[in-house]
């Protein structure tokens, strides 16, 4: 779940100063440049020169400028849909699902080289990729986030701006996708659209635009913190890889130190205070999960490989360190004052110190399913921090109006070219994947069977 508790960070992050669009610098990778109040978005040509990209910022409030990336759809844009990505963390910047995950570019290796790969997310839909909170990637300003519903709001507000900017988007179908901490992002943020929607339409709520929210997708959800942790010590003994993790003595340890632990989350969610939310998440994670941790010898994310293994090398921070790339994508060096940050832990401390982390956002995701928006939830085998019994164990305990037709689907075998490449479980609007050989960054680890799966959802939609 907490991507950005063992991610490490390759630049340091200075004080940040207020964009200025009085002046911008062209260089042979930079199409045009669009002045817009306080907003400072360009048009280049960098990775895709065959799609329309727009990249840069929008100004979300005073002194918070938000980061974005934007590829149209390498086929037919204007009757593709619109995929939002959000990375998790929280803190964790949405350049690494760009360059390593949904790829409509791909750096070569500690070079500033890109390539068109293939198996793009955007071969199938347009895709806008958004530096959340405000801290992480390249957005940057005062304006300090701690919870959540802060981040919806931001994103909410993000959104208007940008239909404004571009209506021609403002009518596609909108997909919500994230992973990770994104179990409490996507449903938290589709639910707000759904609502202010419904404000819209009766006319309660004046000048703003209508999202066209379609479905949302989750990767190695973080959703109930009460069933994930639980099922930790359950995924030790029955893991796909029947890996031996830790001595059976530390296996009764852990039973014993989840007792505590499961008190501590309970009374979170009965209480929702900040004191009781933070002591659960102390109590999990610096004495339960630690056991694990310090133990194991394996990676929270990836039990394939060792401790602190687990996590993909970002081979695109030298790309986005050079002053041309940043020129190029909306960063004037020379009048902003912000440097590229993957994971901010200070964001992700602020979070843990409002007890965010160990809230519960299934109430949020059974609102989606009620109101009818699809959603698509997807693990890798080998993750171990939001595995793949936890997450299914989750999901069945979804209360809503198909539930027990879901809880009466069997996992079928999911093939590629005849290959099993794992299983699925689905019903309408609710699907869960399995994905063999991934782990917790599974369009990482699957690029190809990541994109057909996704594909699939895309297609199943329409």
């Amino acid at each position: 779940m907490m991507l950005i508790k063992k991610f490490y960070s390759r630049f340091v992050l200075t004080t940040c100063l207020i964009l200025s669009i009085s002046s911008f610098f062209k260089n042979d990778m930079i199409s045009r440049a669009i002045s817009l109040l306080d907003d400072h978005i360009v048009s280049s040509n960098l990775c895709d020169s065959e799609v329309e990209q727009y990249s840069g910022y929008i100004n979300i409030a005073p002194d918070a400028n938000m980061f974005f990336w934007f590829f149209e759809s390498r086929n037919d844009p204007k009757n593709s849909p619109l995929t939002i990505w959000l990375s998790g963390g929280p803190g964790f910047s949405s350049m690494f699902a760009l360059f390593q995950e949904a790829r409509p570019c791909k750096v070569i290796a500690n070079t500033t080289k890109t390539i068109k790969p293939p198996n793009s997310w955007n071969e199938v839909s347009n895709l806008l990729f958004i530096d959340e909170p405000i801290g992480a990637g390249f957005s940057y300003g005062s304006r300090l986030v701690n919870t959540t519903e802060q981040c919806a709001s931001d994103i909410y507000e993000f959104l208007q701006k940008f239909f404004t900017k571009f209506p021609k988007y403002a009518t596609l179908d909108l997909n919500l996708f994230s992973e990770s901490y994104g179990g409490h992002y996507v449903p938290i943020m589709a639910k707000l659209i759904v609502q202010n929607n419904n404000l819209i339409k009766t006319e309660k709520m004046k000048d703003k635009i209508l999202i066209n929210l379609k479905s949302c997708g989750i990767g190695g959800p973080w959703v109930n913190p009460l069933i994930t942790m639980k099922s930790y010590v359950n995924y030790i003994e029955n893991n796909t890889y029947n890996k031996s993790l830790i001595s059976p003595q530390l296996i009764e340890e852990m039973r014993n130190k989840w007792i505590p632990c499961q008190q501590n989350i309970i009374e979170c969610y009965r209480t929702n205070t900040t004191h009781d939310c933070t002591i659960a998440n102390s109590t999990c994670w610096d004495v339960y999960v630690q056991i694990f941790n310090q133990s194991s010898g394996v990676d929270e994310y990836d039990i394939r490989a060792p401790n602190g293994m687990g996590t993909p090398f970002a081979e695109y921070a030298n790309f986005l360190d050079d002053p041309s790339v940043r020129r190029s994508i909306g960063i004037n060096t020379n009048e902003i004052k912000t440097n590229y940050v993957e994971n901010n832990v200070d964001i992700y401390n602020r979070f843990a110190a409002s007890g965010d982390l160990m809230h519960s956002t299934v109430s949020q995701v059974e609102f989606l399913l009620d109101n009818d928006i699809p959603i698509l939830f997807f693990v890798g085998d080998a993750d171990f921090i939001c595995n793949w019994i936890g997450s299914n164990e989750m999901i069945e305990s979804l209360k809503w109006k198909c539930q027990q037709e879901f809880n009466n689907a069997k996992f079928q075998d999911w093939k590629v070219d005849g290959v099993k490449v794992g299983e699925i479980r689905k019903v309408k609007n609710l699907w869960y994947a399995k994905f063999f050989r991934s782990s917790h960054f599974v369009p990482h680890d699957q690029p190809r069977n990541a994109f057909i799966l996704f594909k699939m959802w895309i297609e199943n939609l329409n």
